[in-house]
């Protein structure tokens, strides 16, 4: 019997069946594949995030100076992990401007790509430095940002730091431990055997002239290429968006006519004068402001940041938070208000002396006459009712701070010299010496009355749980994250 016809139509049905199969098998799959889609990519979205986040530890190790390898230590049991997967250096890492600010850098974070890469951009803020990180890990990319601030002191038990041992005189409040100010060159030598203790600065003074530099900057170089115009007045909400990013001459933000509200995210550098008057709300702006800024009735700033060459005055129930800092003066008064744990500096270089012209709301002593000669040693000047929540620095010559009677600060006033204090601190006061307002006025004088060499205060300075709440700047203290924020 011949089979050859039967072994053909076998083929034929094998054929099909296998056909069939292969479109059944690969539909599955497919489906499968577009279910899974999404849970596949989560893992790679993870790491992107990580890779993010690491970016940030980078690039504060590519601006510590000498710079430390902060990812070098992860694995401390096994010398062979370190070199295989975290054994290449940033680029630059010996340089201690690797990282420079408003530019976009490449950052290493591993021996190979594989594992992603990164991106950082770091830039100066008056008081904080700001990261941002760009994780990338396949086709999945995170941003991850970060403010570098400091911290100095976290106990909230030692309420005086004084530049003697000499107790306080005025019939003062004093409530918690008043303690000397310690020097670095007075420390004991290290005992044998023994690990010499690290001593975290107060100020590093350096870090402090860096970001001055960097906006100076920014004022010589638009100041070469610009003419200034005529004051640019806003009355209207409409016109907010007409507000360039470099204003060349003053502005005037009027909201006595209209009720206006200014929130953007985005820097404004002014070749002149702010001025703010009327009912105004300003949030998330960053104002560089070659002039001086004067807010007025009743203004409200929100997590502004502010840096201007001139006096920065904060007056008629204005109420501000955020961060400043101020190359002269700094006035703060008539009921305004500080919120949030905000942080003022004011930065003065040594000047003459000069005729007596007070700042607003500075009050000229009954013993002095208006056209006589002074030596100003306070920067910083908190009178009228003021309510304070928040840190006031003031560093340079003159570095002096001054509260009157009914001010309330709750957080903590840093001065390089001298604090004559009338109000009601809550947190703690830092100073060489404390002097009263009589003998302020003195040595303001020219020629002026020699130094008490007494501490005197008629204020109160008490005990706040919650001082290690209130963040510094990132010159000041030991360098740390105040502010962590995941992006998408």
């Amino acid at each position: 019997m011949d089979f050859r016809n039967e072994h053909g139509s076998s083929l034929t049905i094998v054929l099909i069946f296998s056909v069939f199969a292969l479109i059944t098998t690969s539909t599955y799959l497919i489906s499968q594949w577009t279910i899974a889609r999404p849970g596949l990519l989560a893992p790679s979205s993870f790491q992107a995030l990580l890779n993010a986040r690491s970016g940030i530890w980078k690039a504060m190790e590519l601006m510590n100076a000498p710079p430390v390898d902060t990812l070098a230590h992860i694995n401390t049991l096994n010398a062979n992990f370190n070199d295989s997967l975290f054994g290449k250096q940033s680029k630059n890492l010996n340089d201690s401007v690797a990282l420079p600010p408003d530019d976009t850098t490449d950052v290493s974070l591993f021996s190979t790509d594989s594992f992603g890469t990164c991106k950082a951009l770091f830039t100066y803020m008056p008081c904080f430095k700001s990261i941002t990180s760009n994780g990338f890990f396949r086709s999945q990319s995170k941003t991850v940002s970060a403010t570098l601030g400091g911290i100095l002191h976290d106990s909230p038990d030692t309420v005086c730091f004084l530049g003697n041992k000499l107790p306080p005189e005025g019939g003062g409040i004093i409530d918690g431990k008043v303690a000397m100010l310690q020097d670095s060159n007075s420390l004991p030598p290290p005992s044998a055997g023994k690990a010499v203790p690290v001593v975290i600065p107060e100020m590093r003074i350096t870090d402090l002239v860096k970001a001055v530099s960097y906006f100076k900057a920014k004022f010589s170089s638009t100041n070469d290429s610009l003419f200034q115009n005529t004051v640019l007045t806003i009355q209207d909400n409409d016109k907010l968006s007409s507000i360039k990013d470099i204003v060349n001459g003053p502005l005037l933000l009027d909201g006595s006519h209209h009720d206006l509200f200014w929130k953007e995210k985005r820097r404004v550098m002014i070749m002149g004068d702010l001025q703010i008057t009327g009912t105004v709300t300003v949030e998330n702006i960053e104002f560089l402001v070659s002039g001086e800024v004067k807010l007025f009735d009743d203004c409200v700033f929100k997590n502004v940041s502010i840096f201007c060459s001139k006096t920065l005055t904060i007056t008629d129930k204005s109420v501000f938070s955020g961060n400043a800092v101020s190359l002269t003066q700094i006035s703060i008064n008539k009921r305004a208000r500080i919120d949030n744990k905000s942080v003022l500096v004011a930065y003065t270089e040594s000047k003459p002396a000069q005729l007596l012209q007070p700042a607003q709301g500075q009050q000229i002593p009954q013993q002095s006459q208006a056209g006589q000669q002074i030596k100003l040693l306070c920067s910083v000047f908190l009178t009228q009712d003021v309510r304070c929540d928040g840190t006031i620095i003031a560093y340079g010559d003159p570095s002096g701070i001054k509260t009157d009677r009914n001010v309330i600060v709750r957080g903590s006033l840093w001065s390089s010299s001298m604090i004559c204090n009338e109000g009601a601190i809550y947190g703690f006061i830092r100073c060489k010496e404390l002097i009263s307002a009589t003998e302020l006025d003195a040595r303001q004088k020219v020629p002026p009355a020699p130094a008490s060499g007494k501490n005197f205060m008629t204020g109160s300075v008490r005990r706040l749980e919650t001082i290690a709440d209130y963040p510094y700047p990132f010159f000041m203290g030991k360098p740390s994250i105040i502010r962590w924020e995941d992006g998408m």
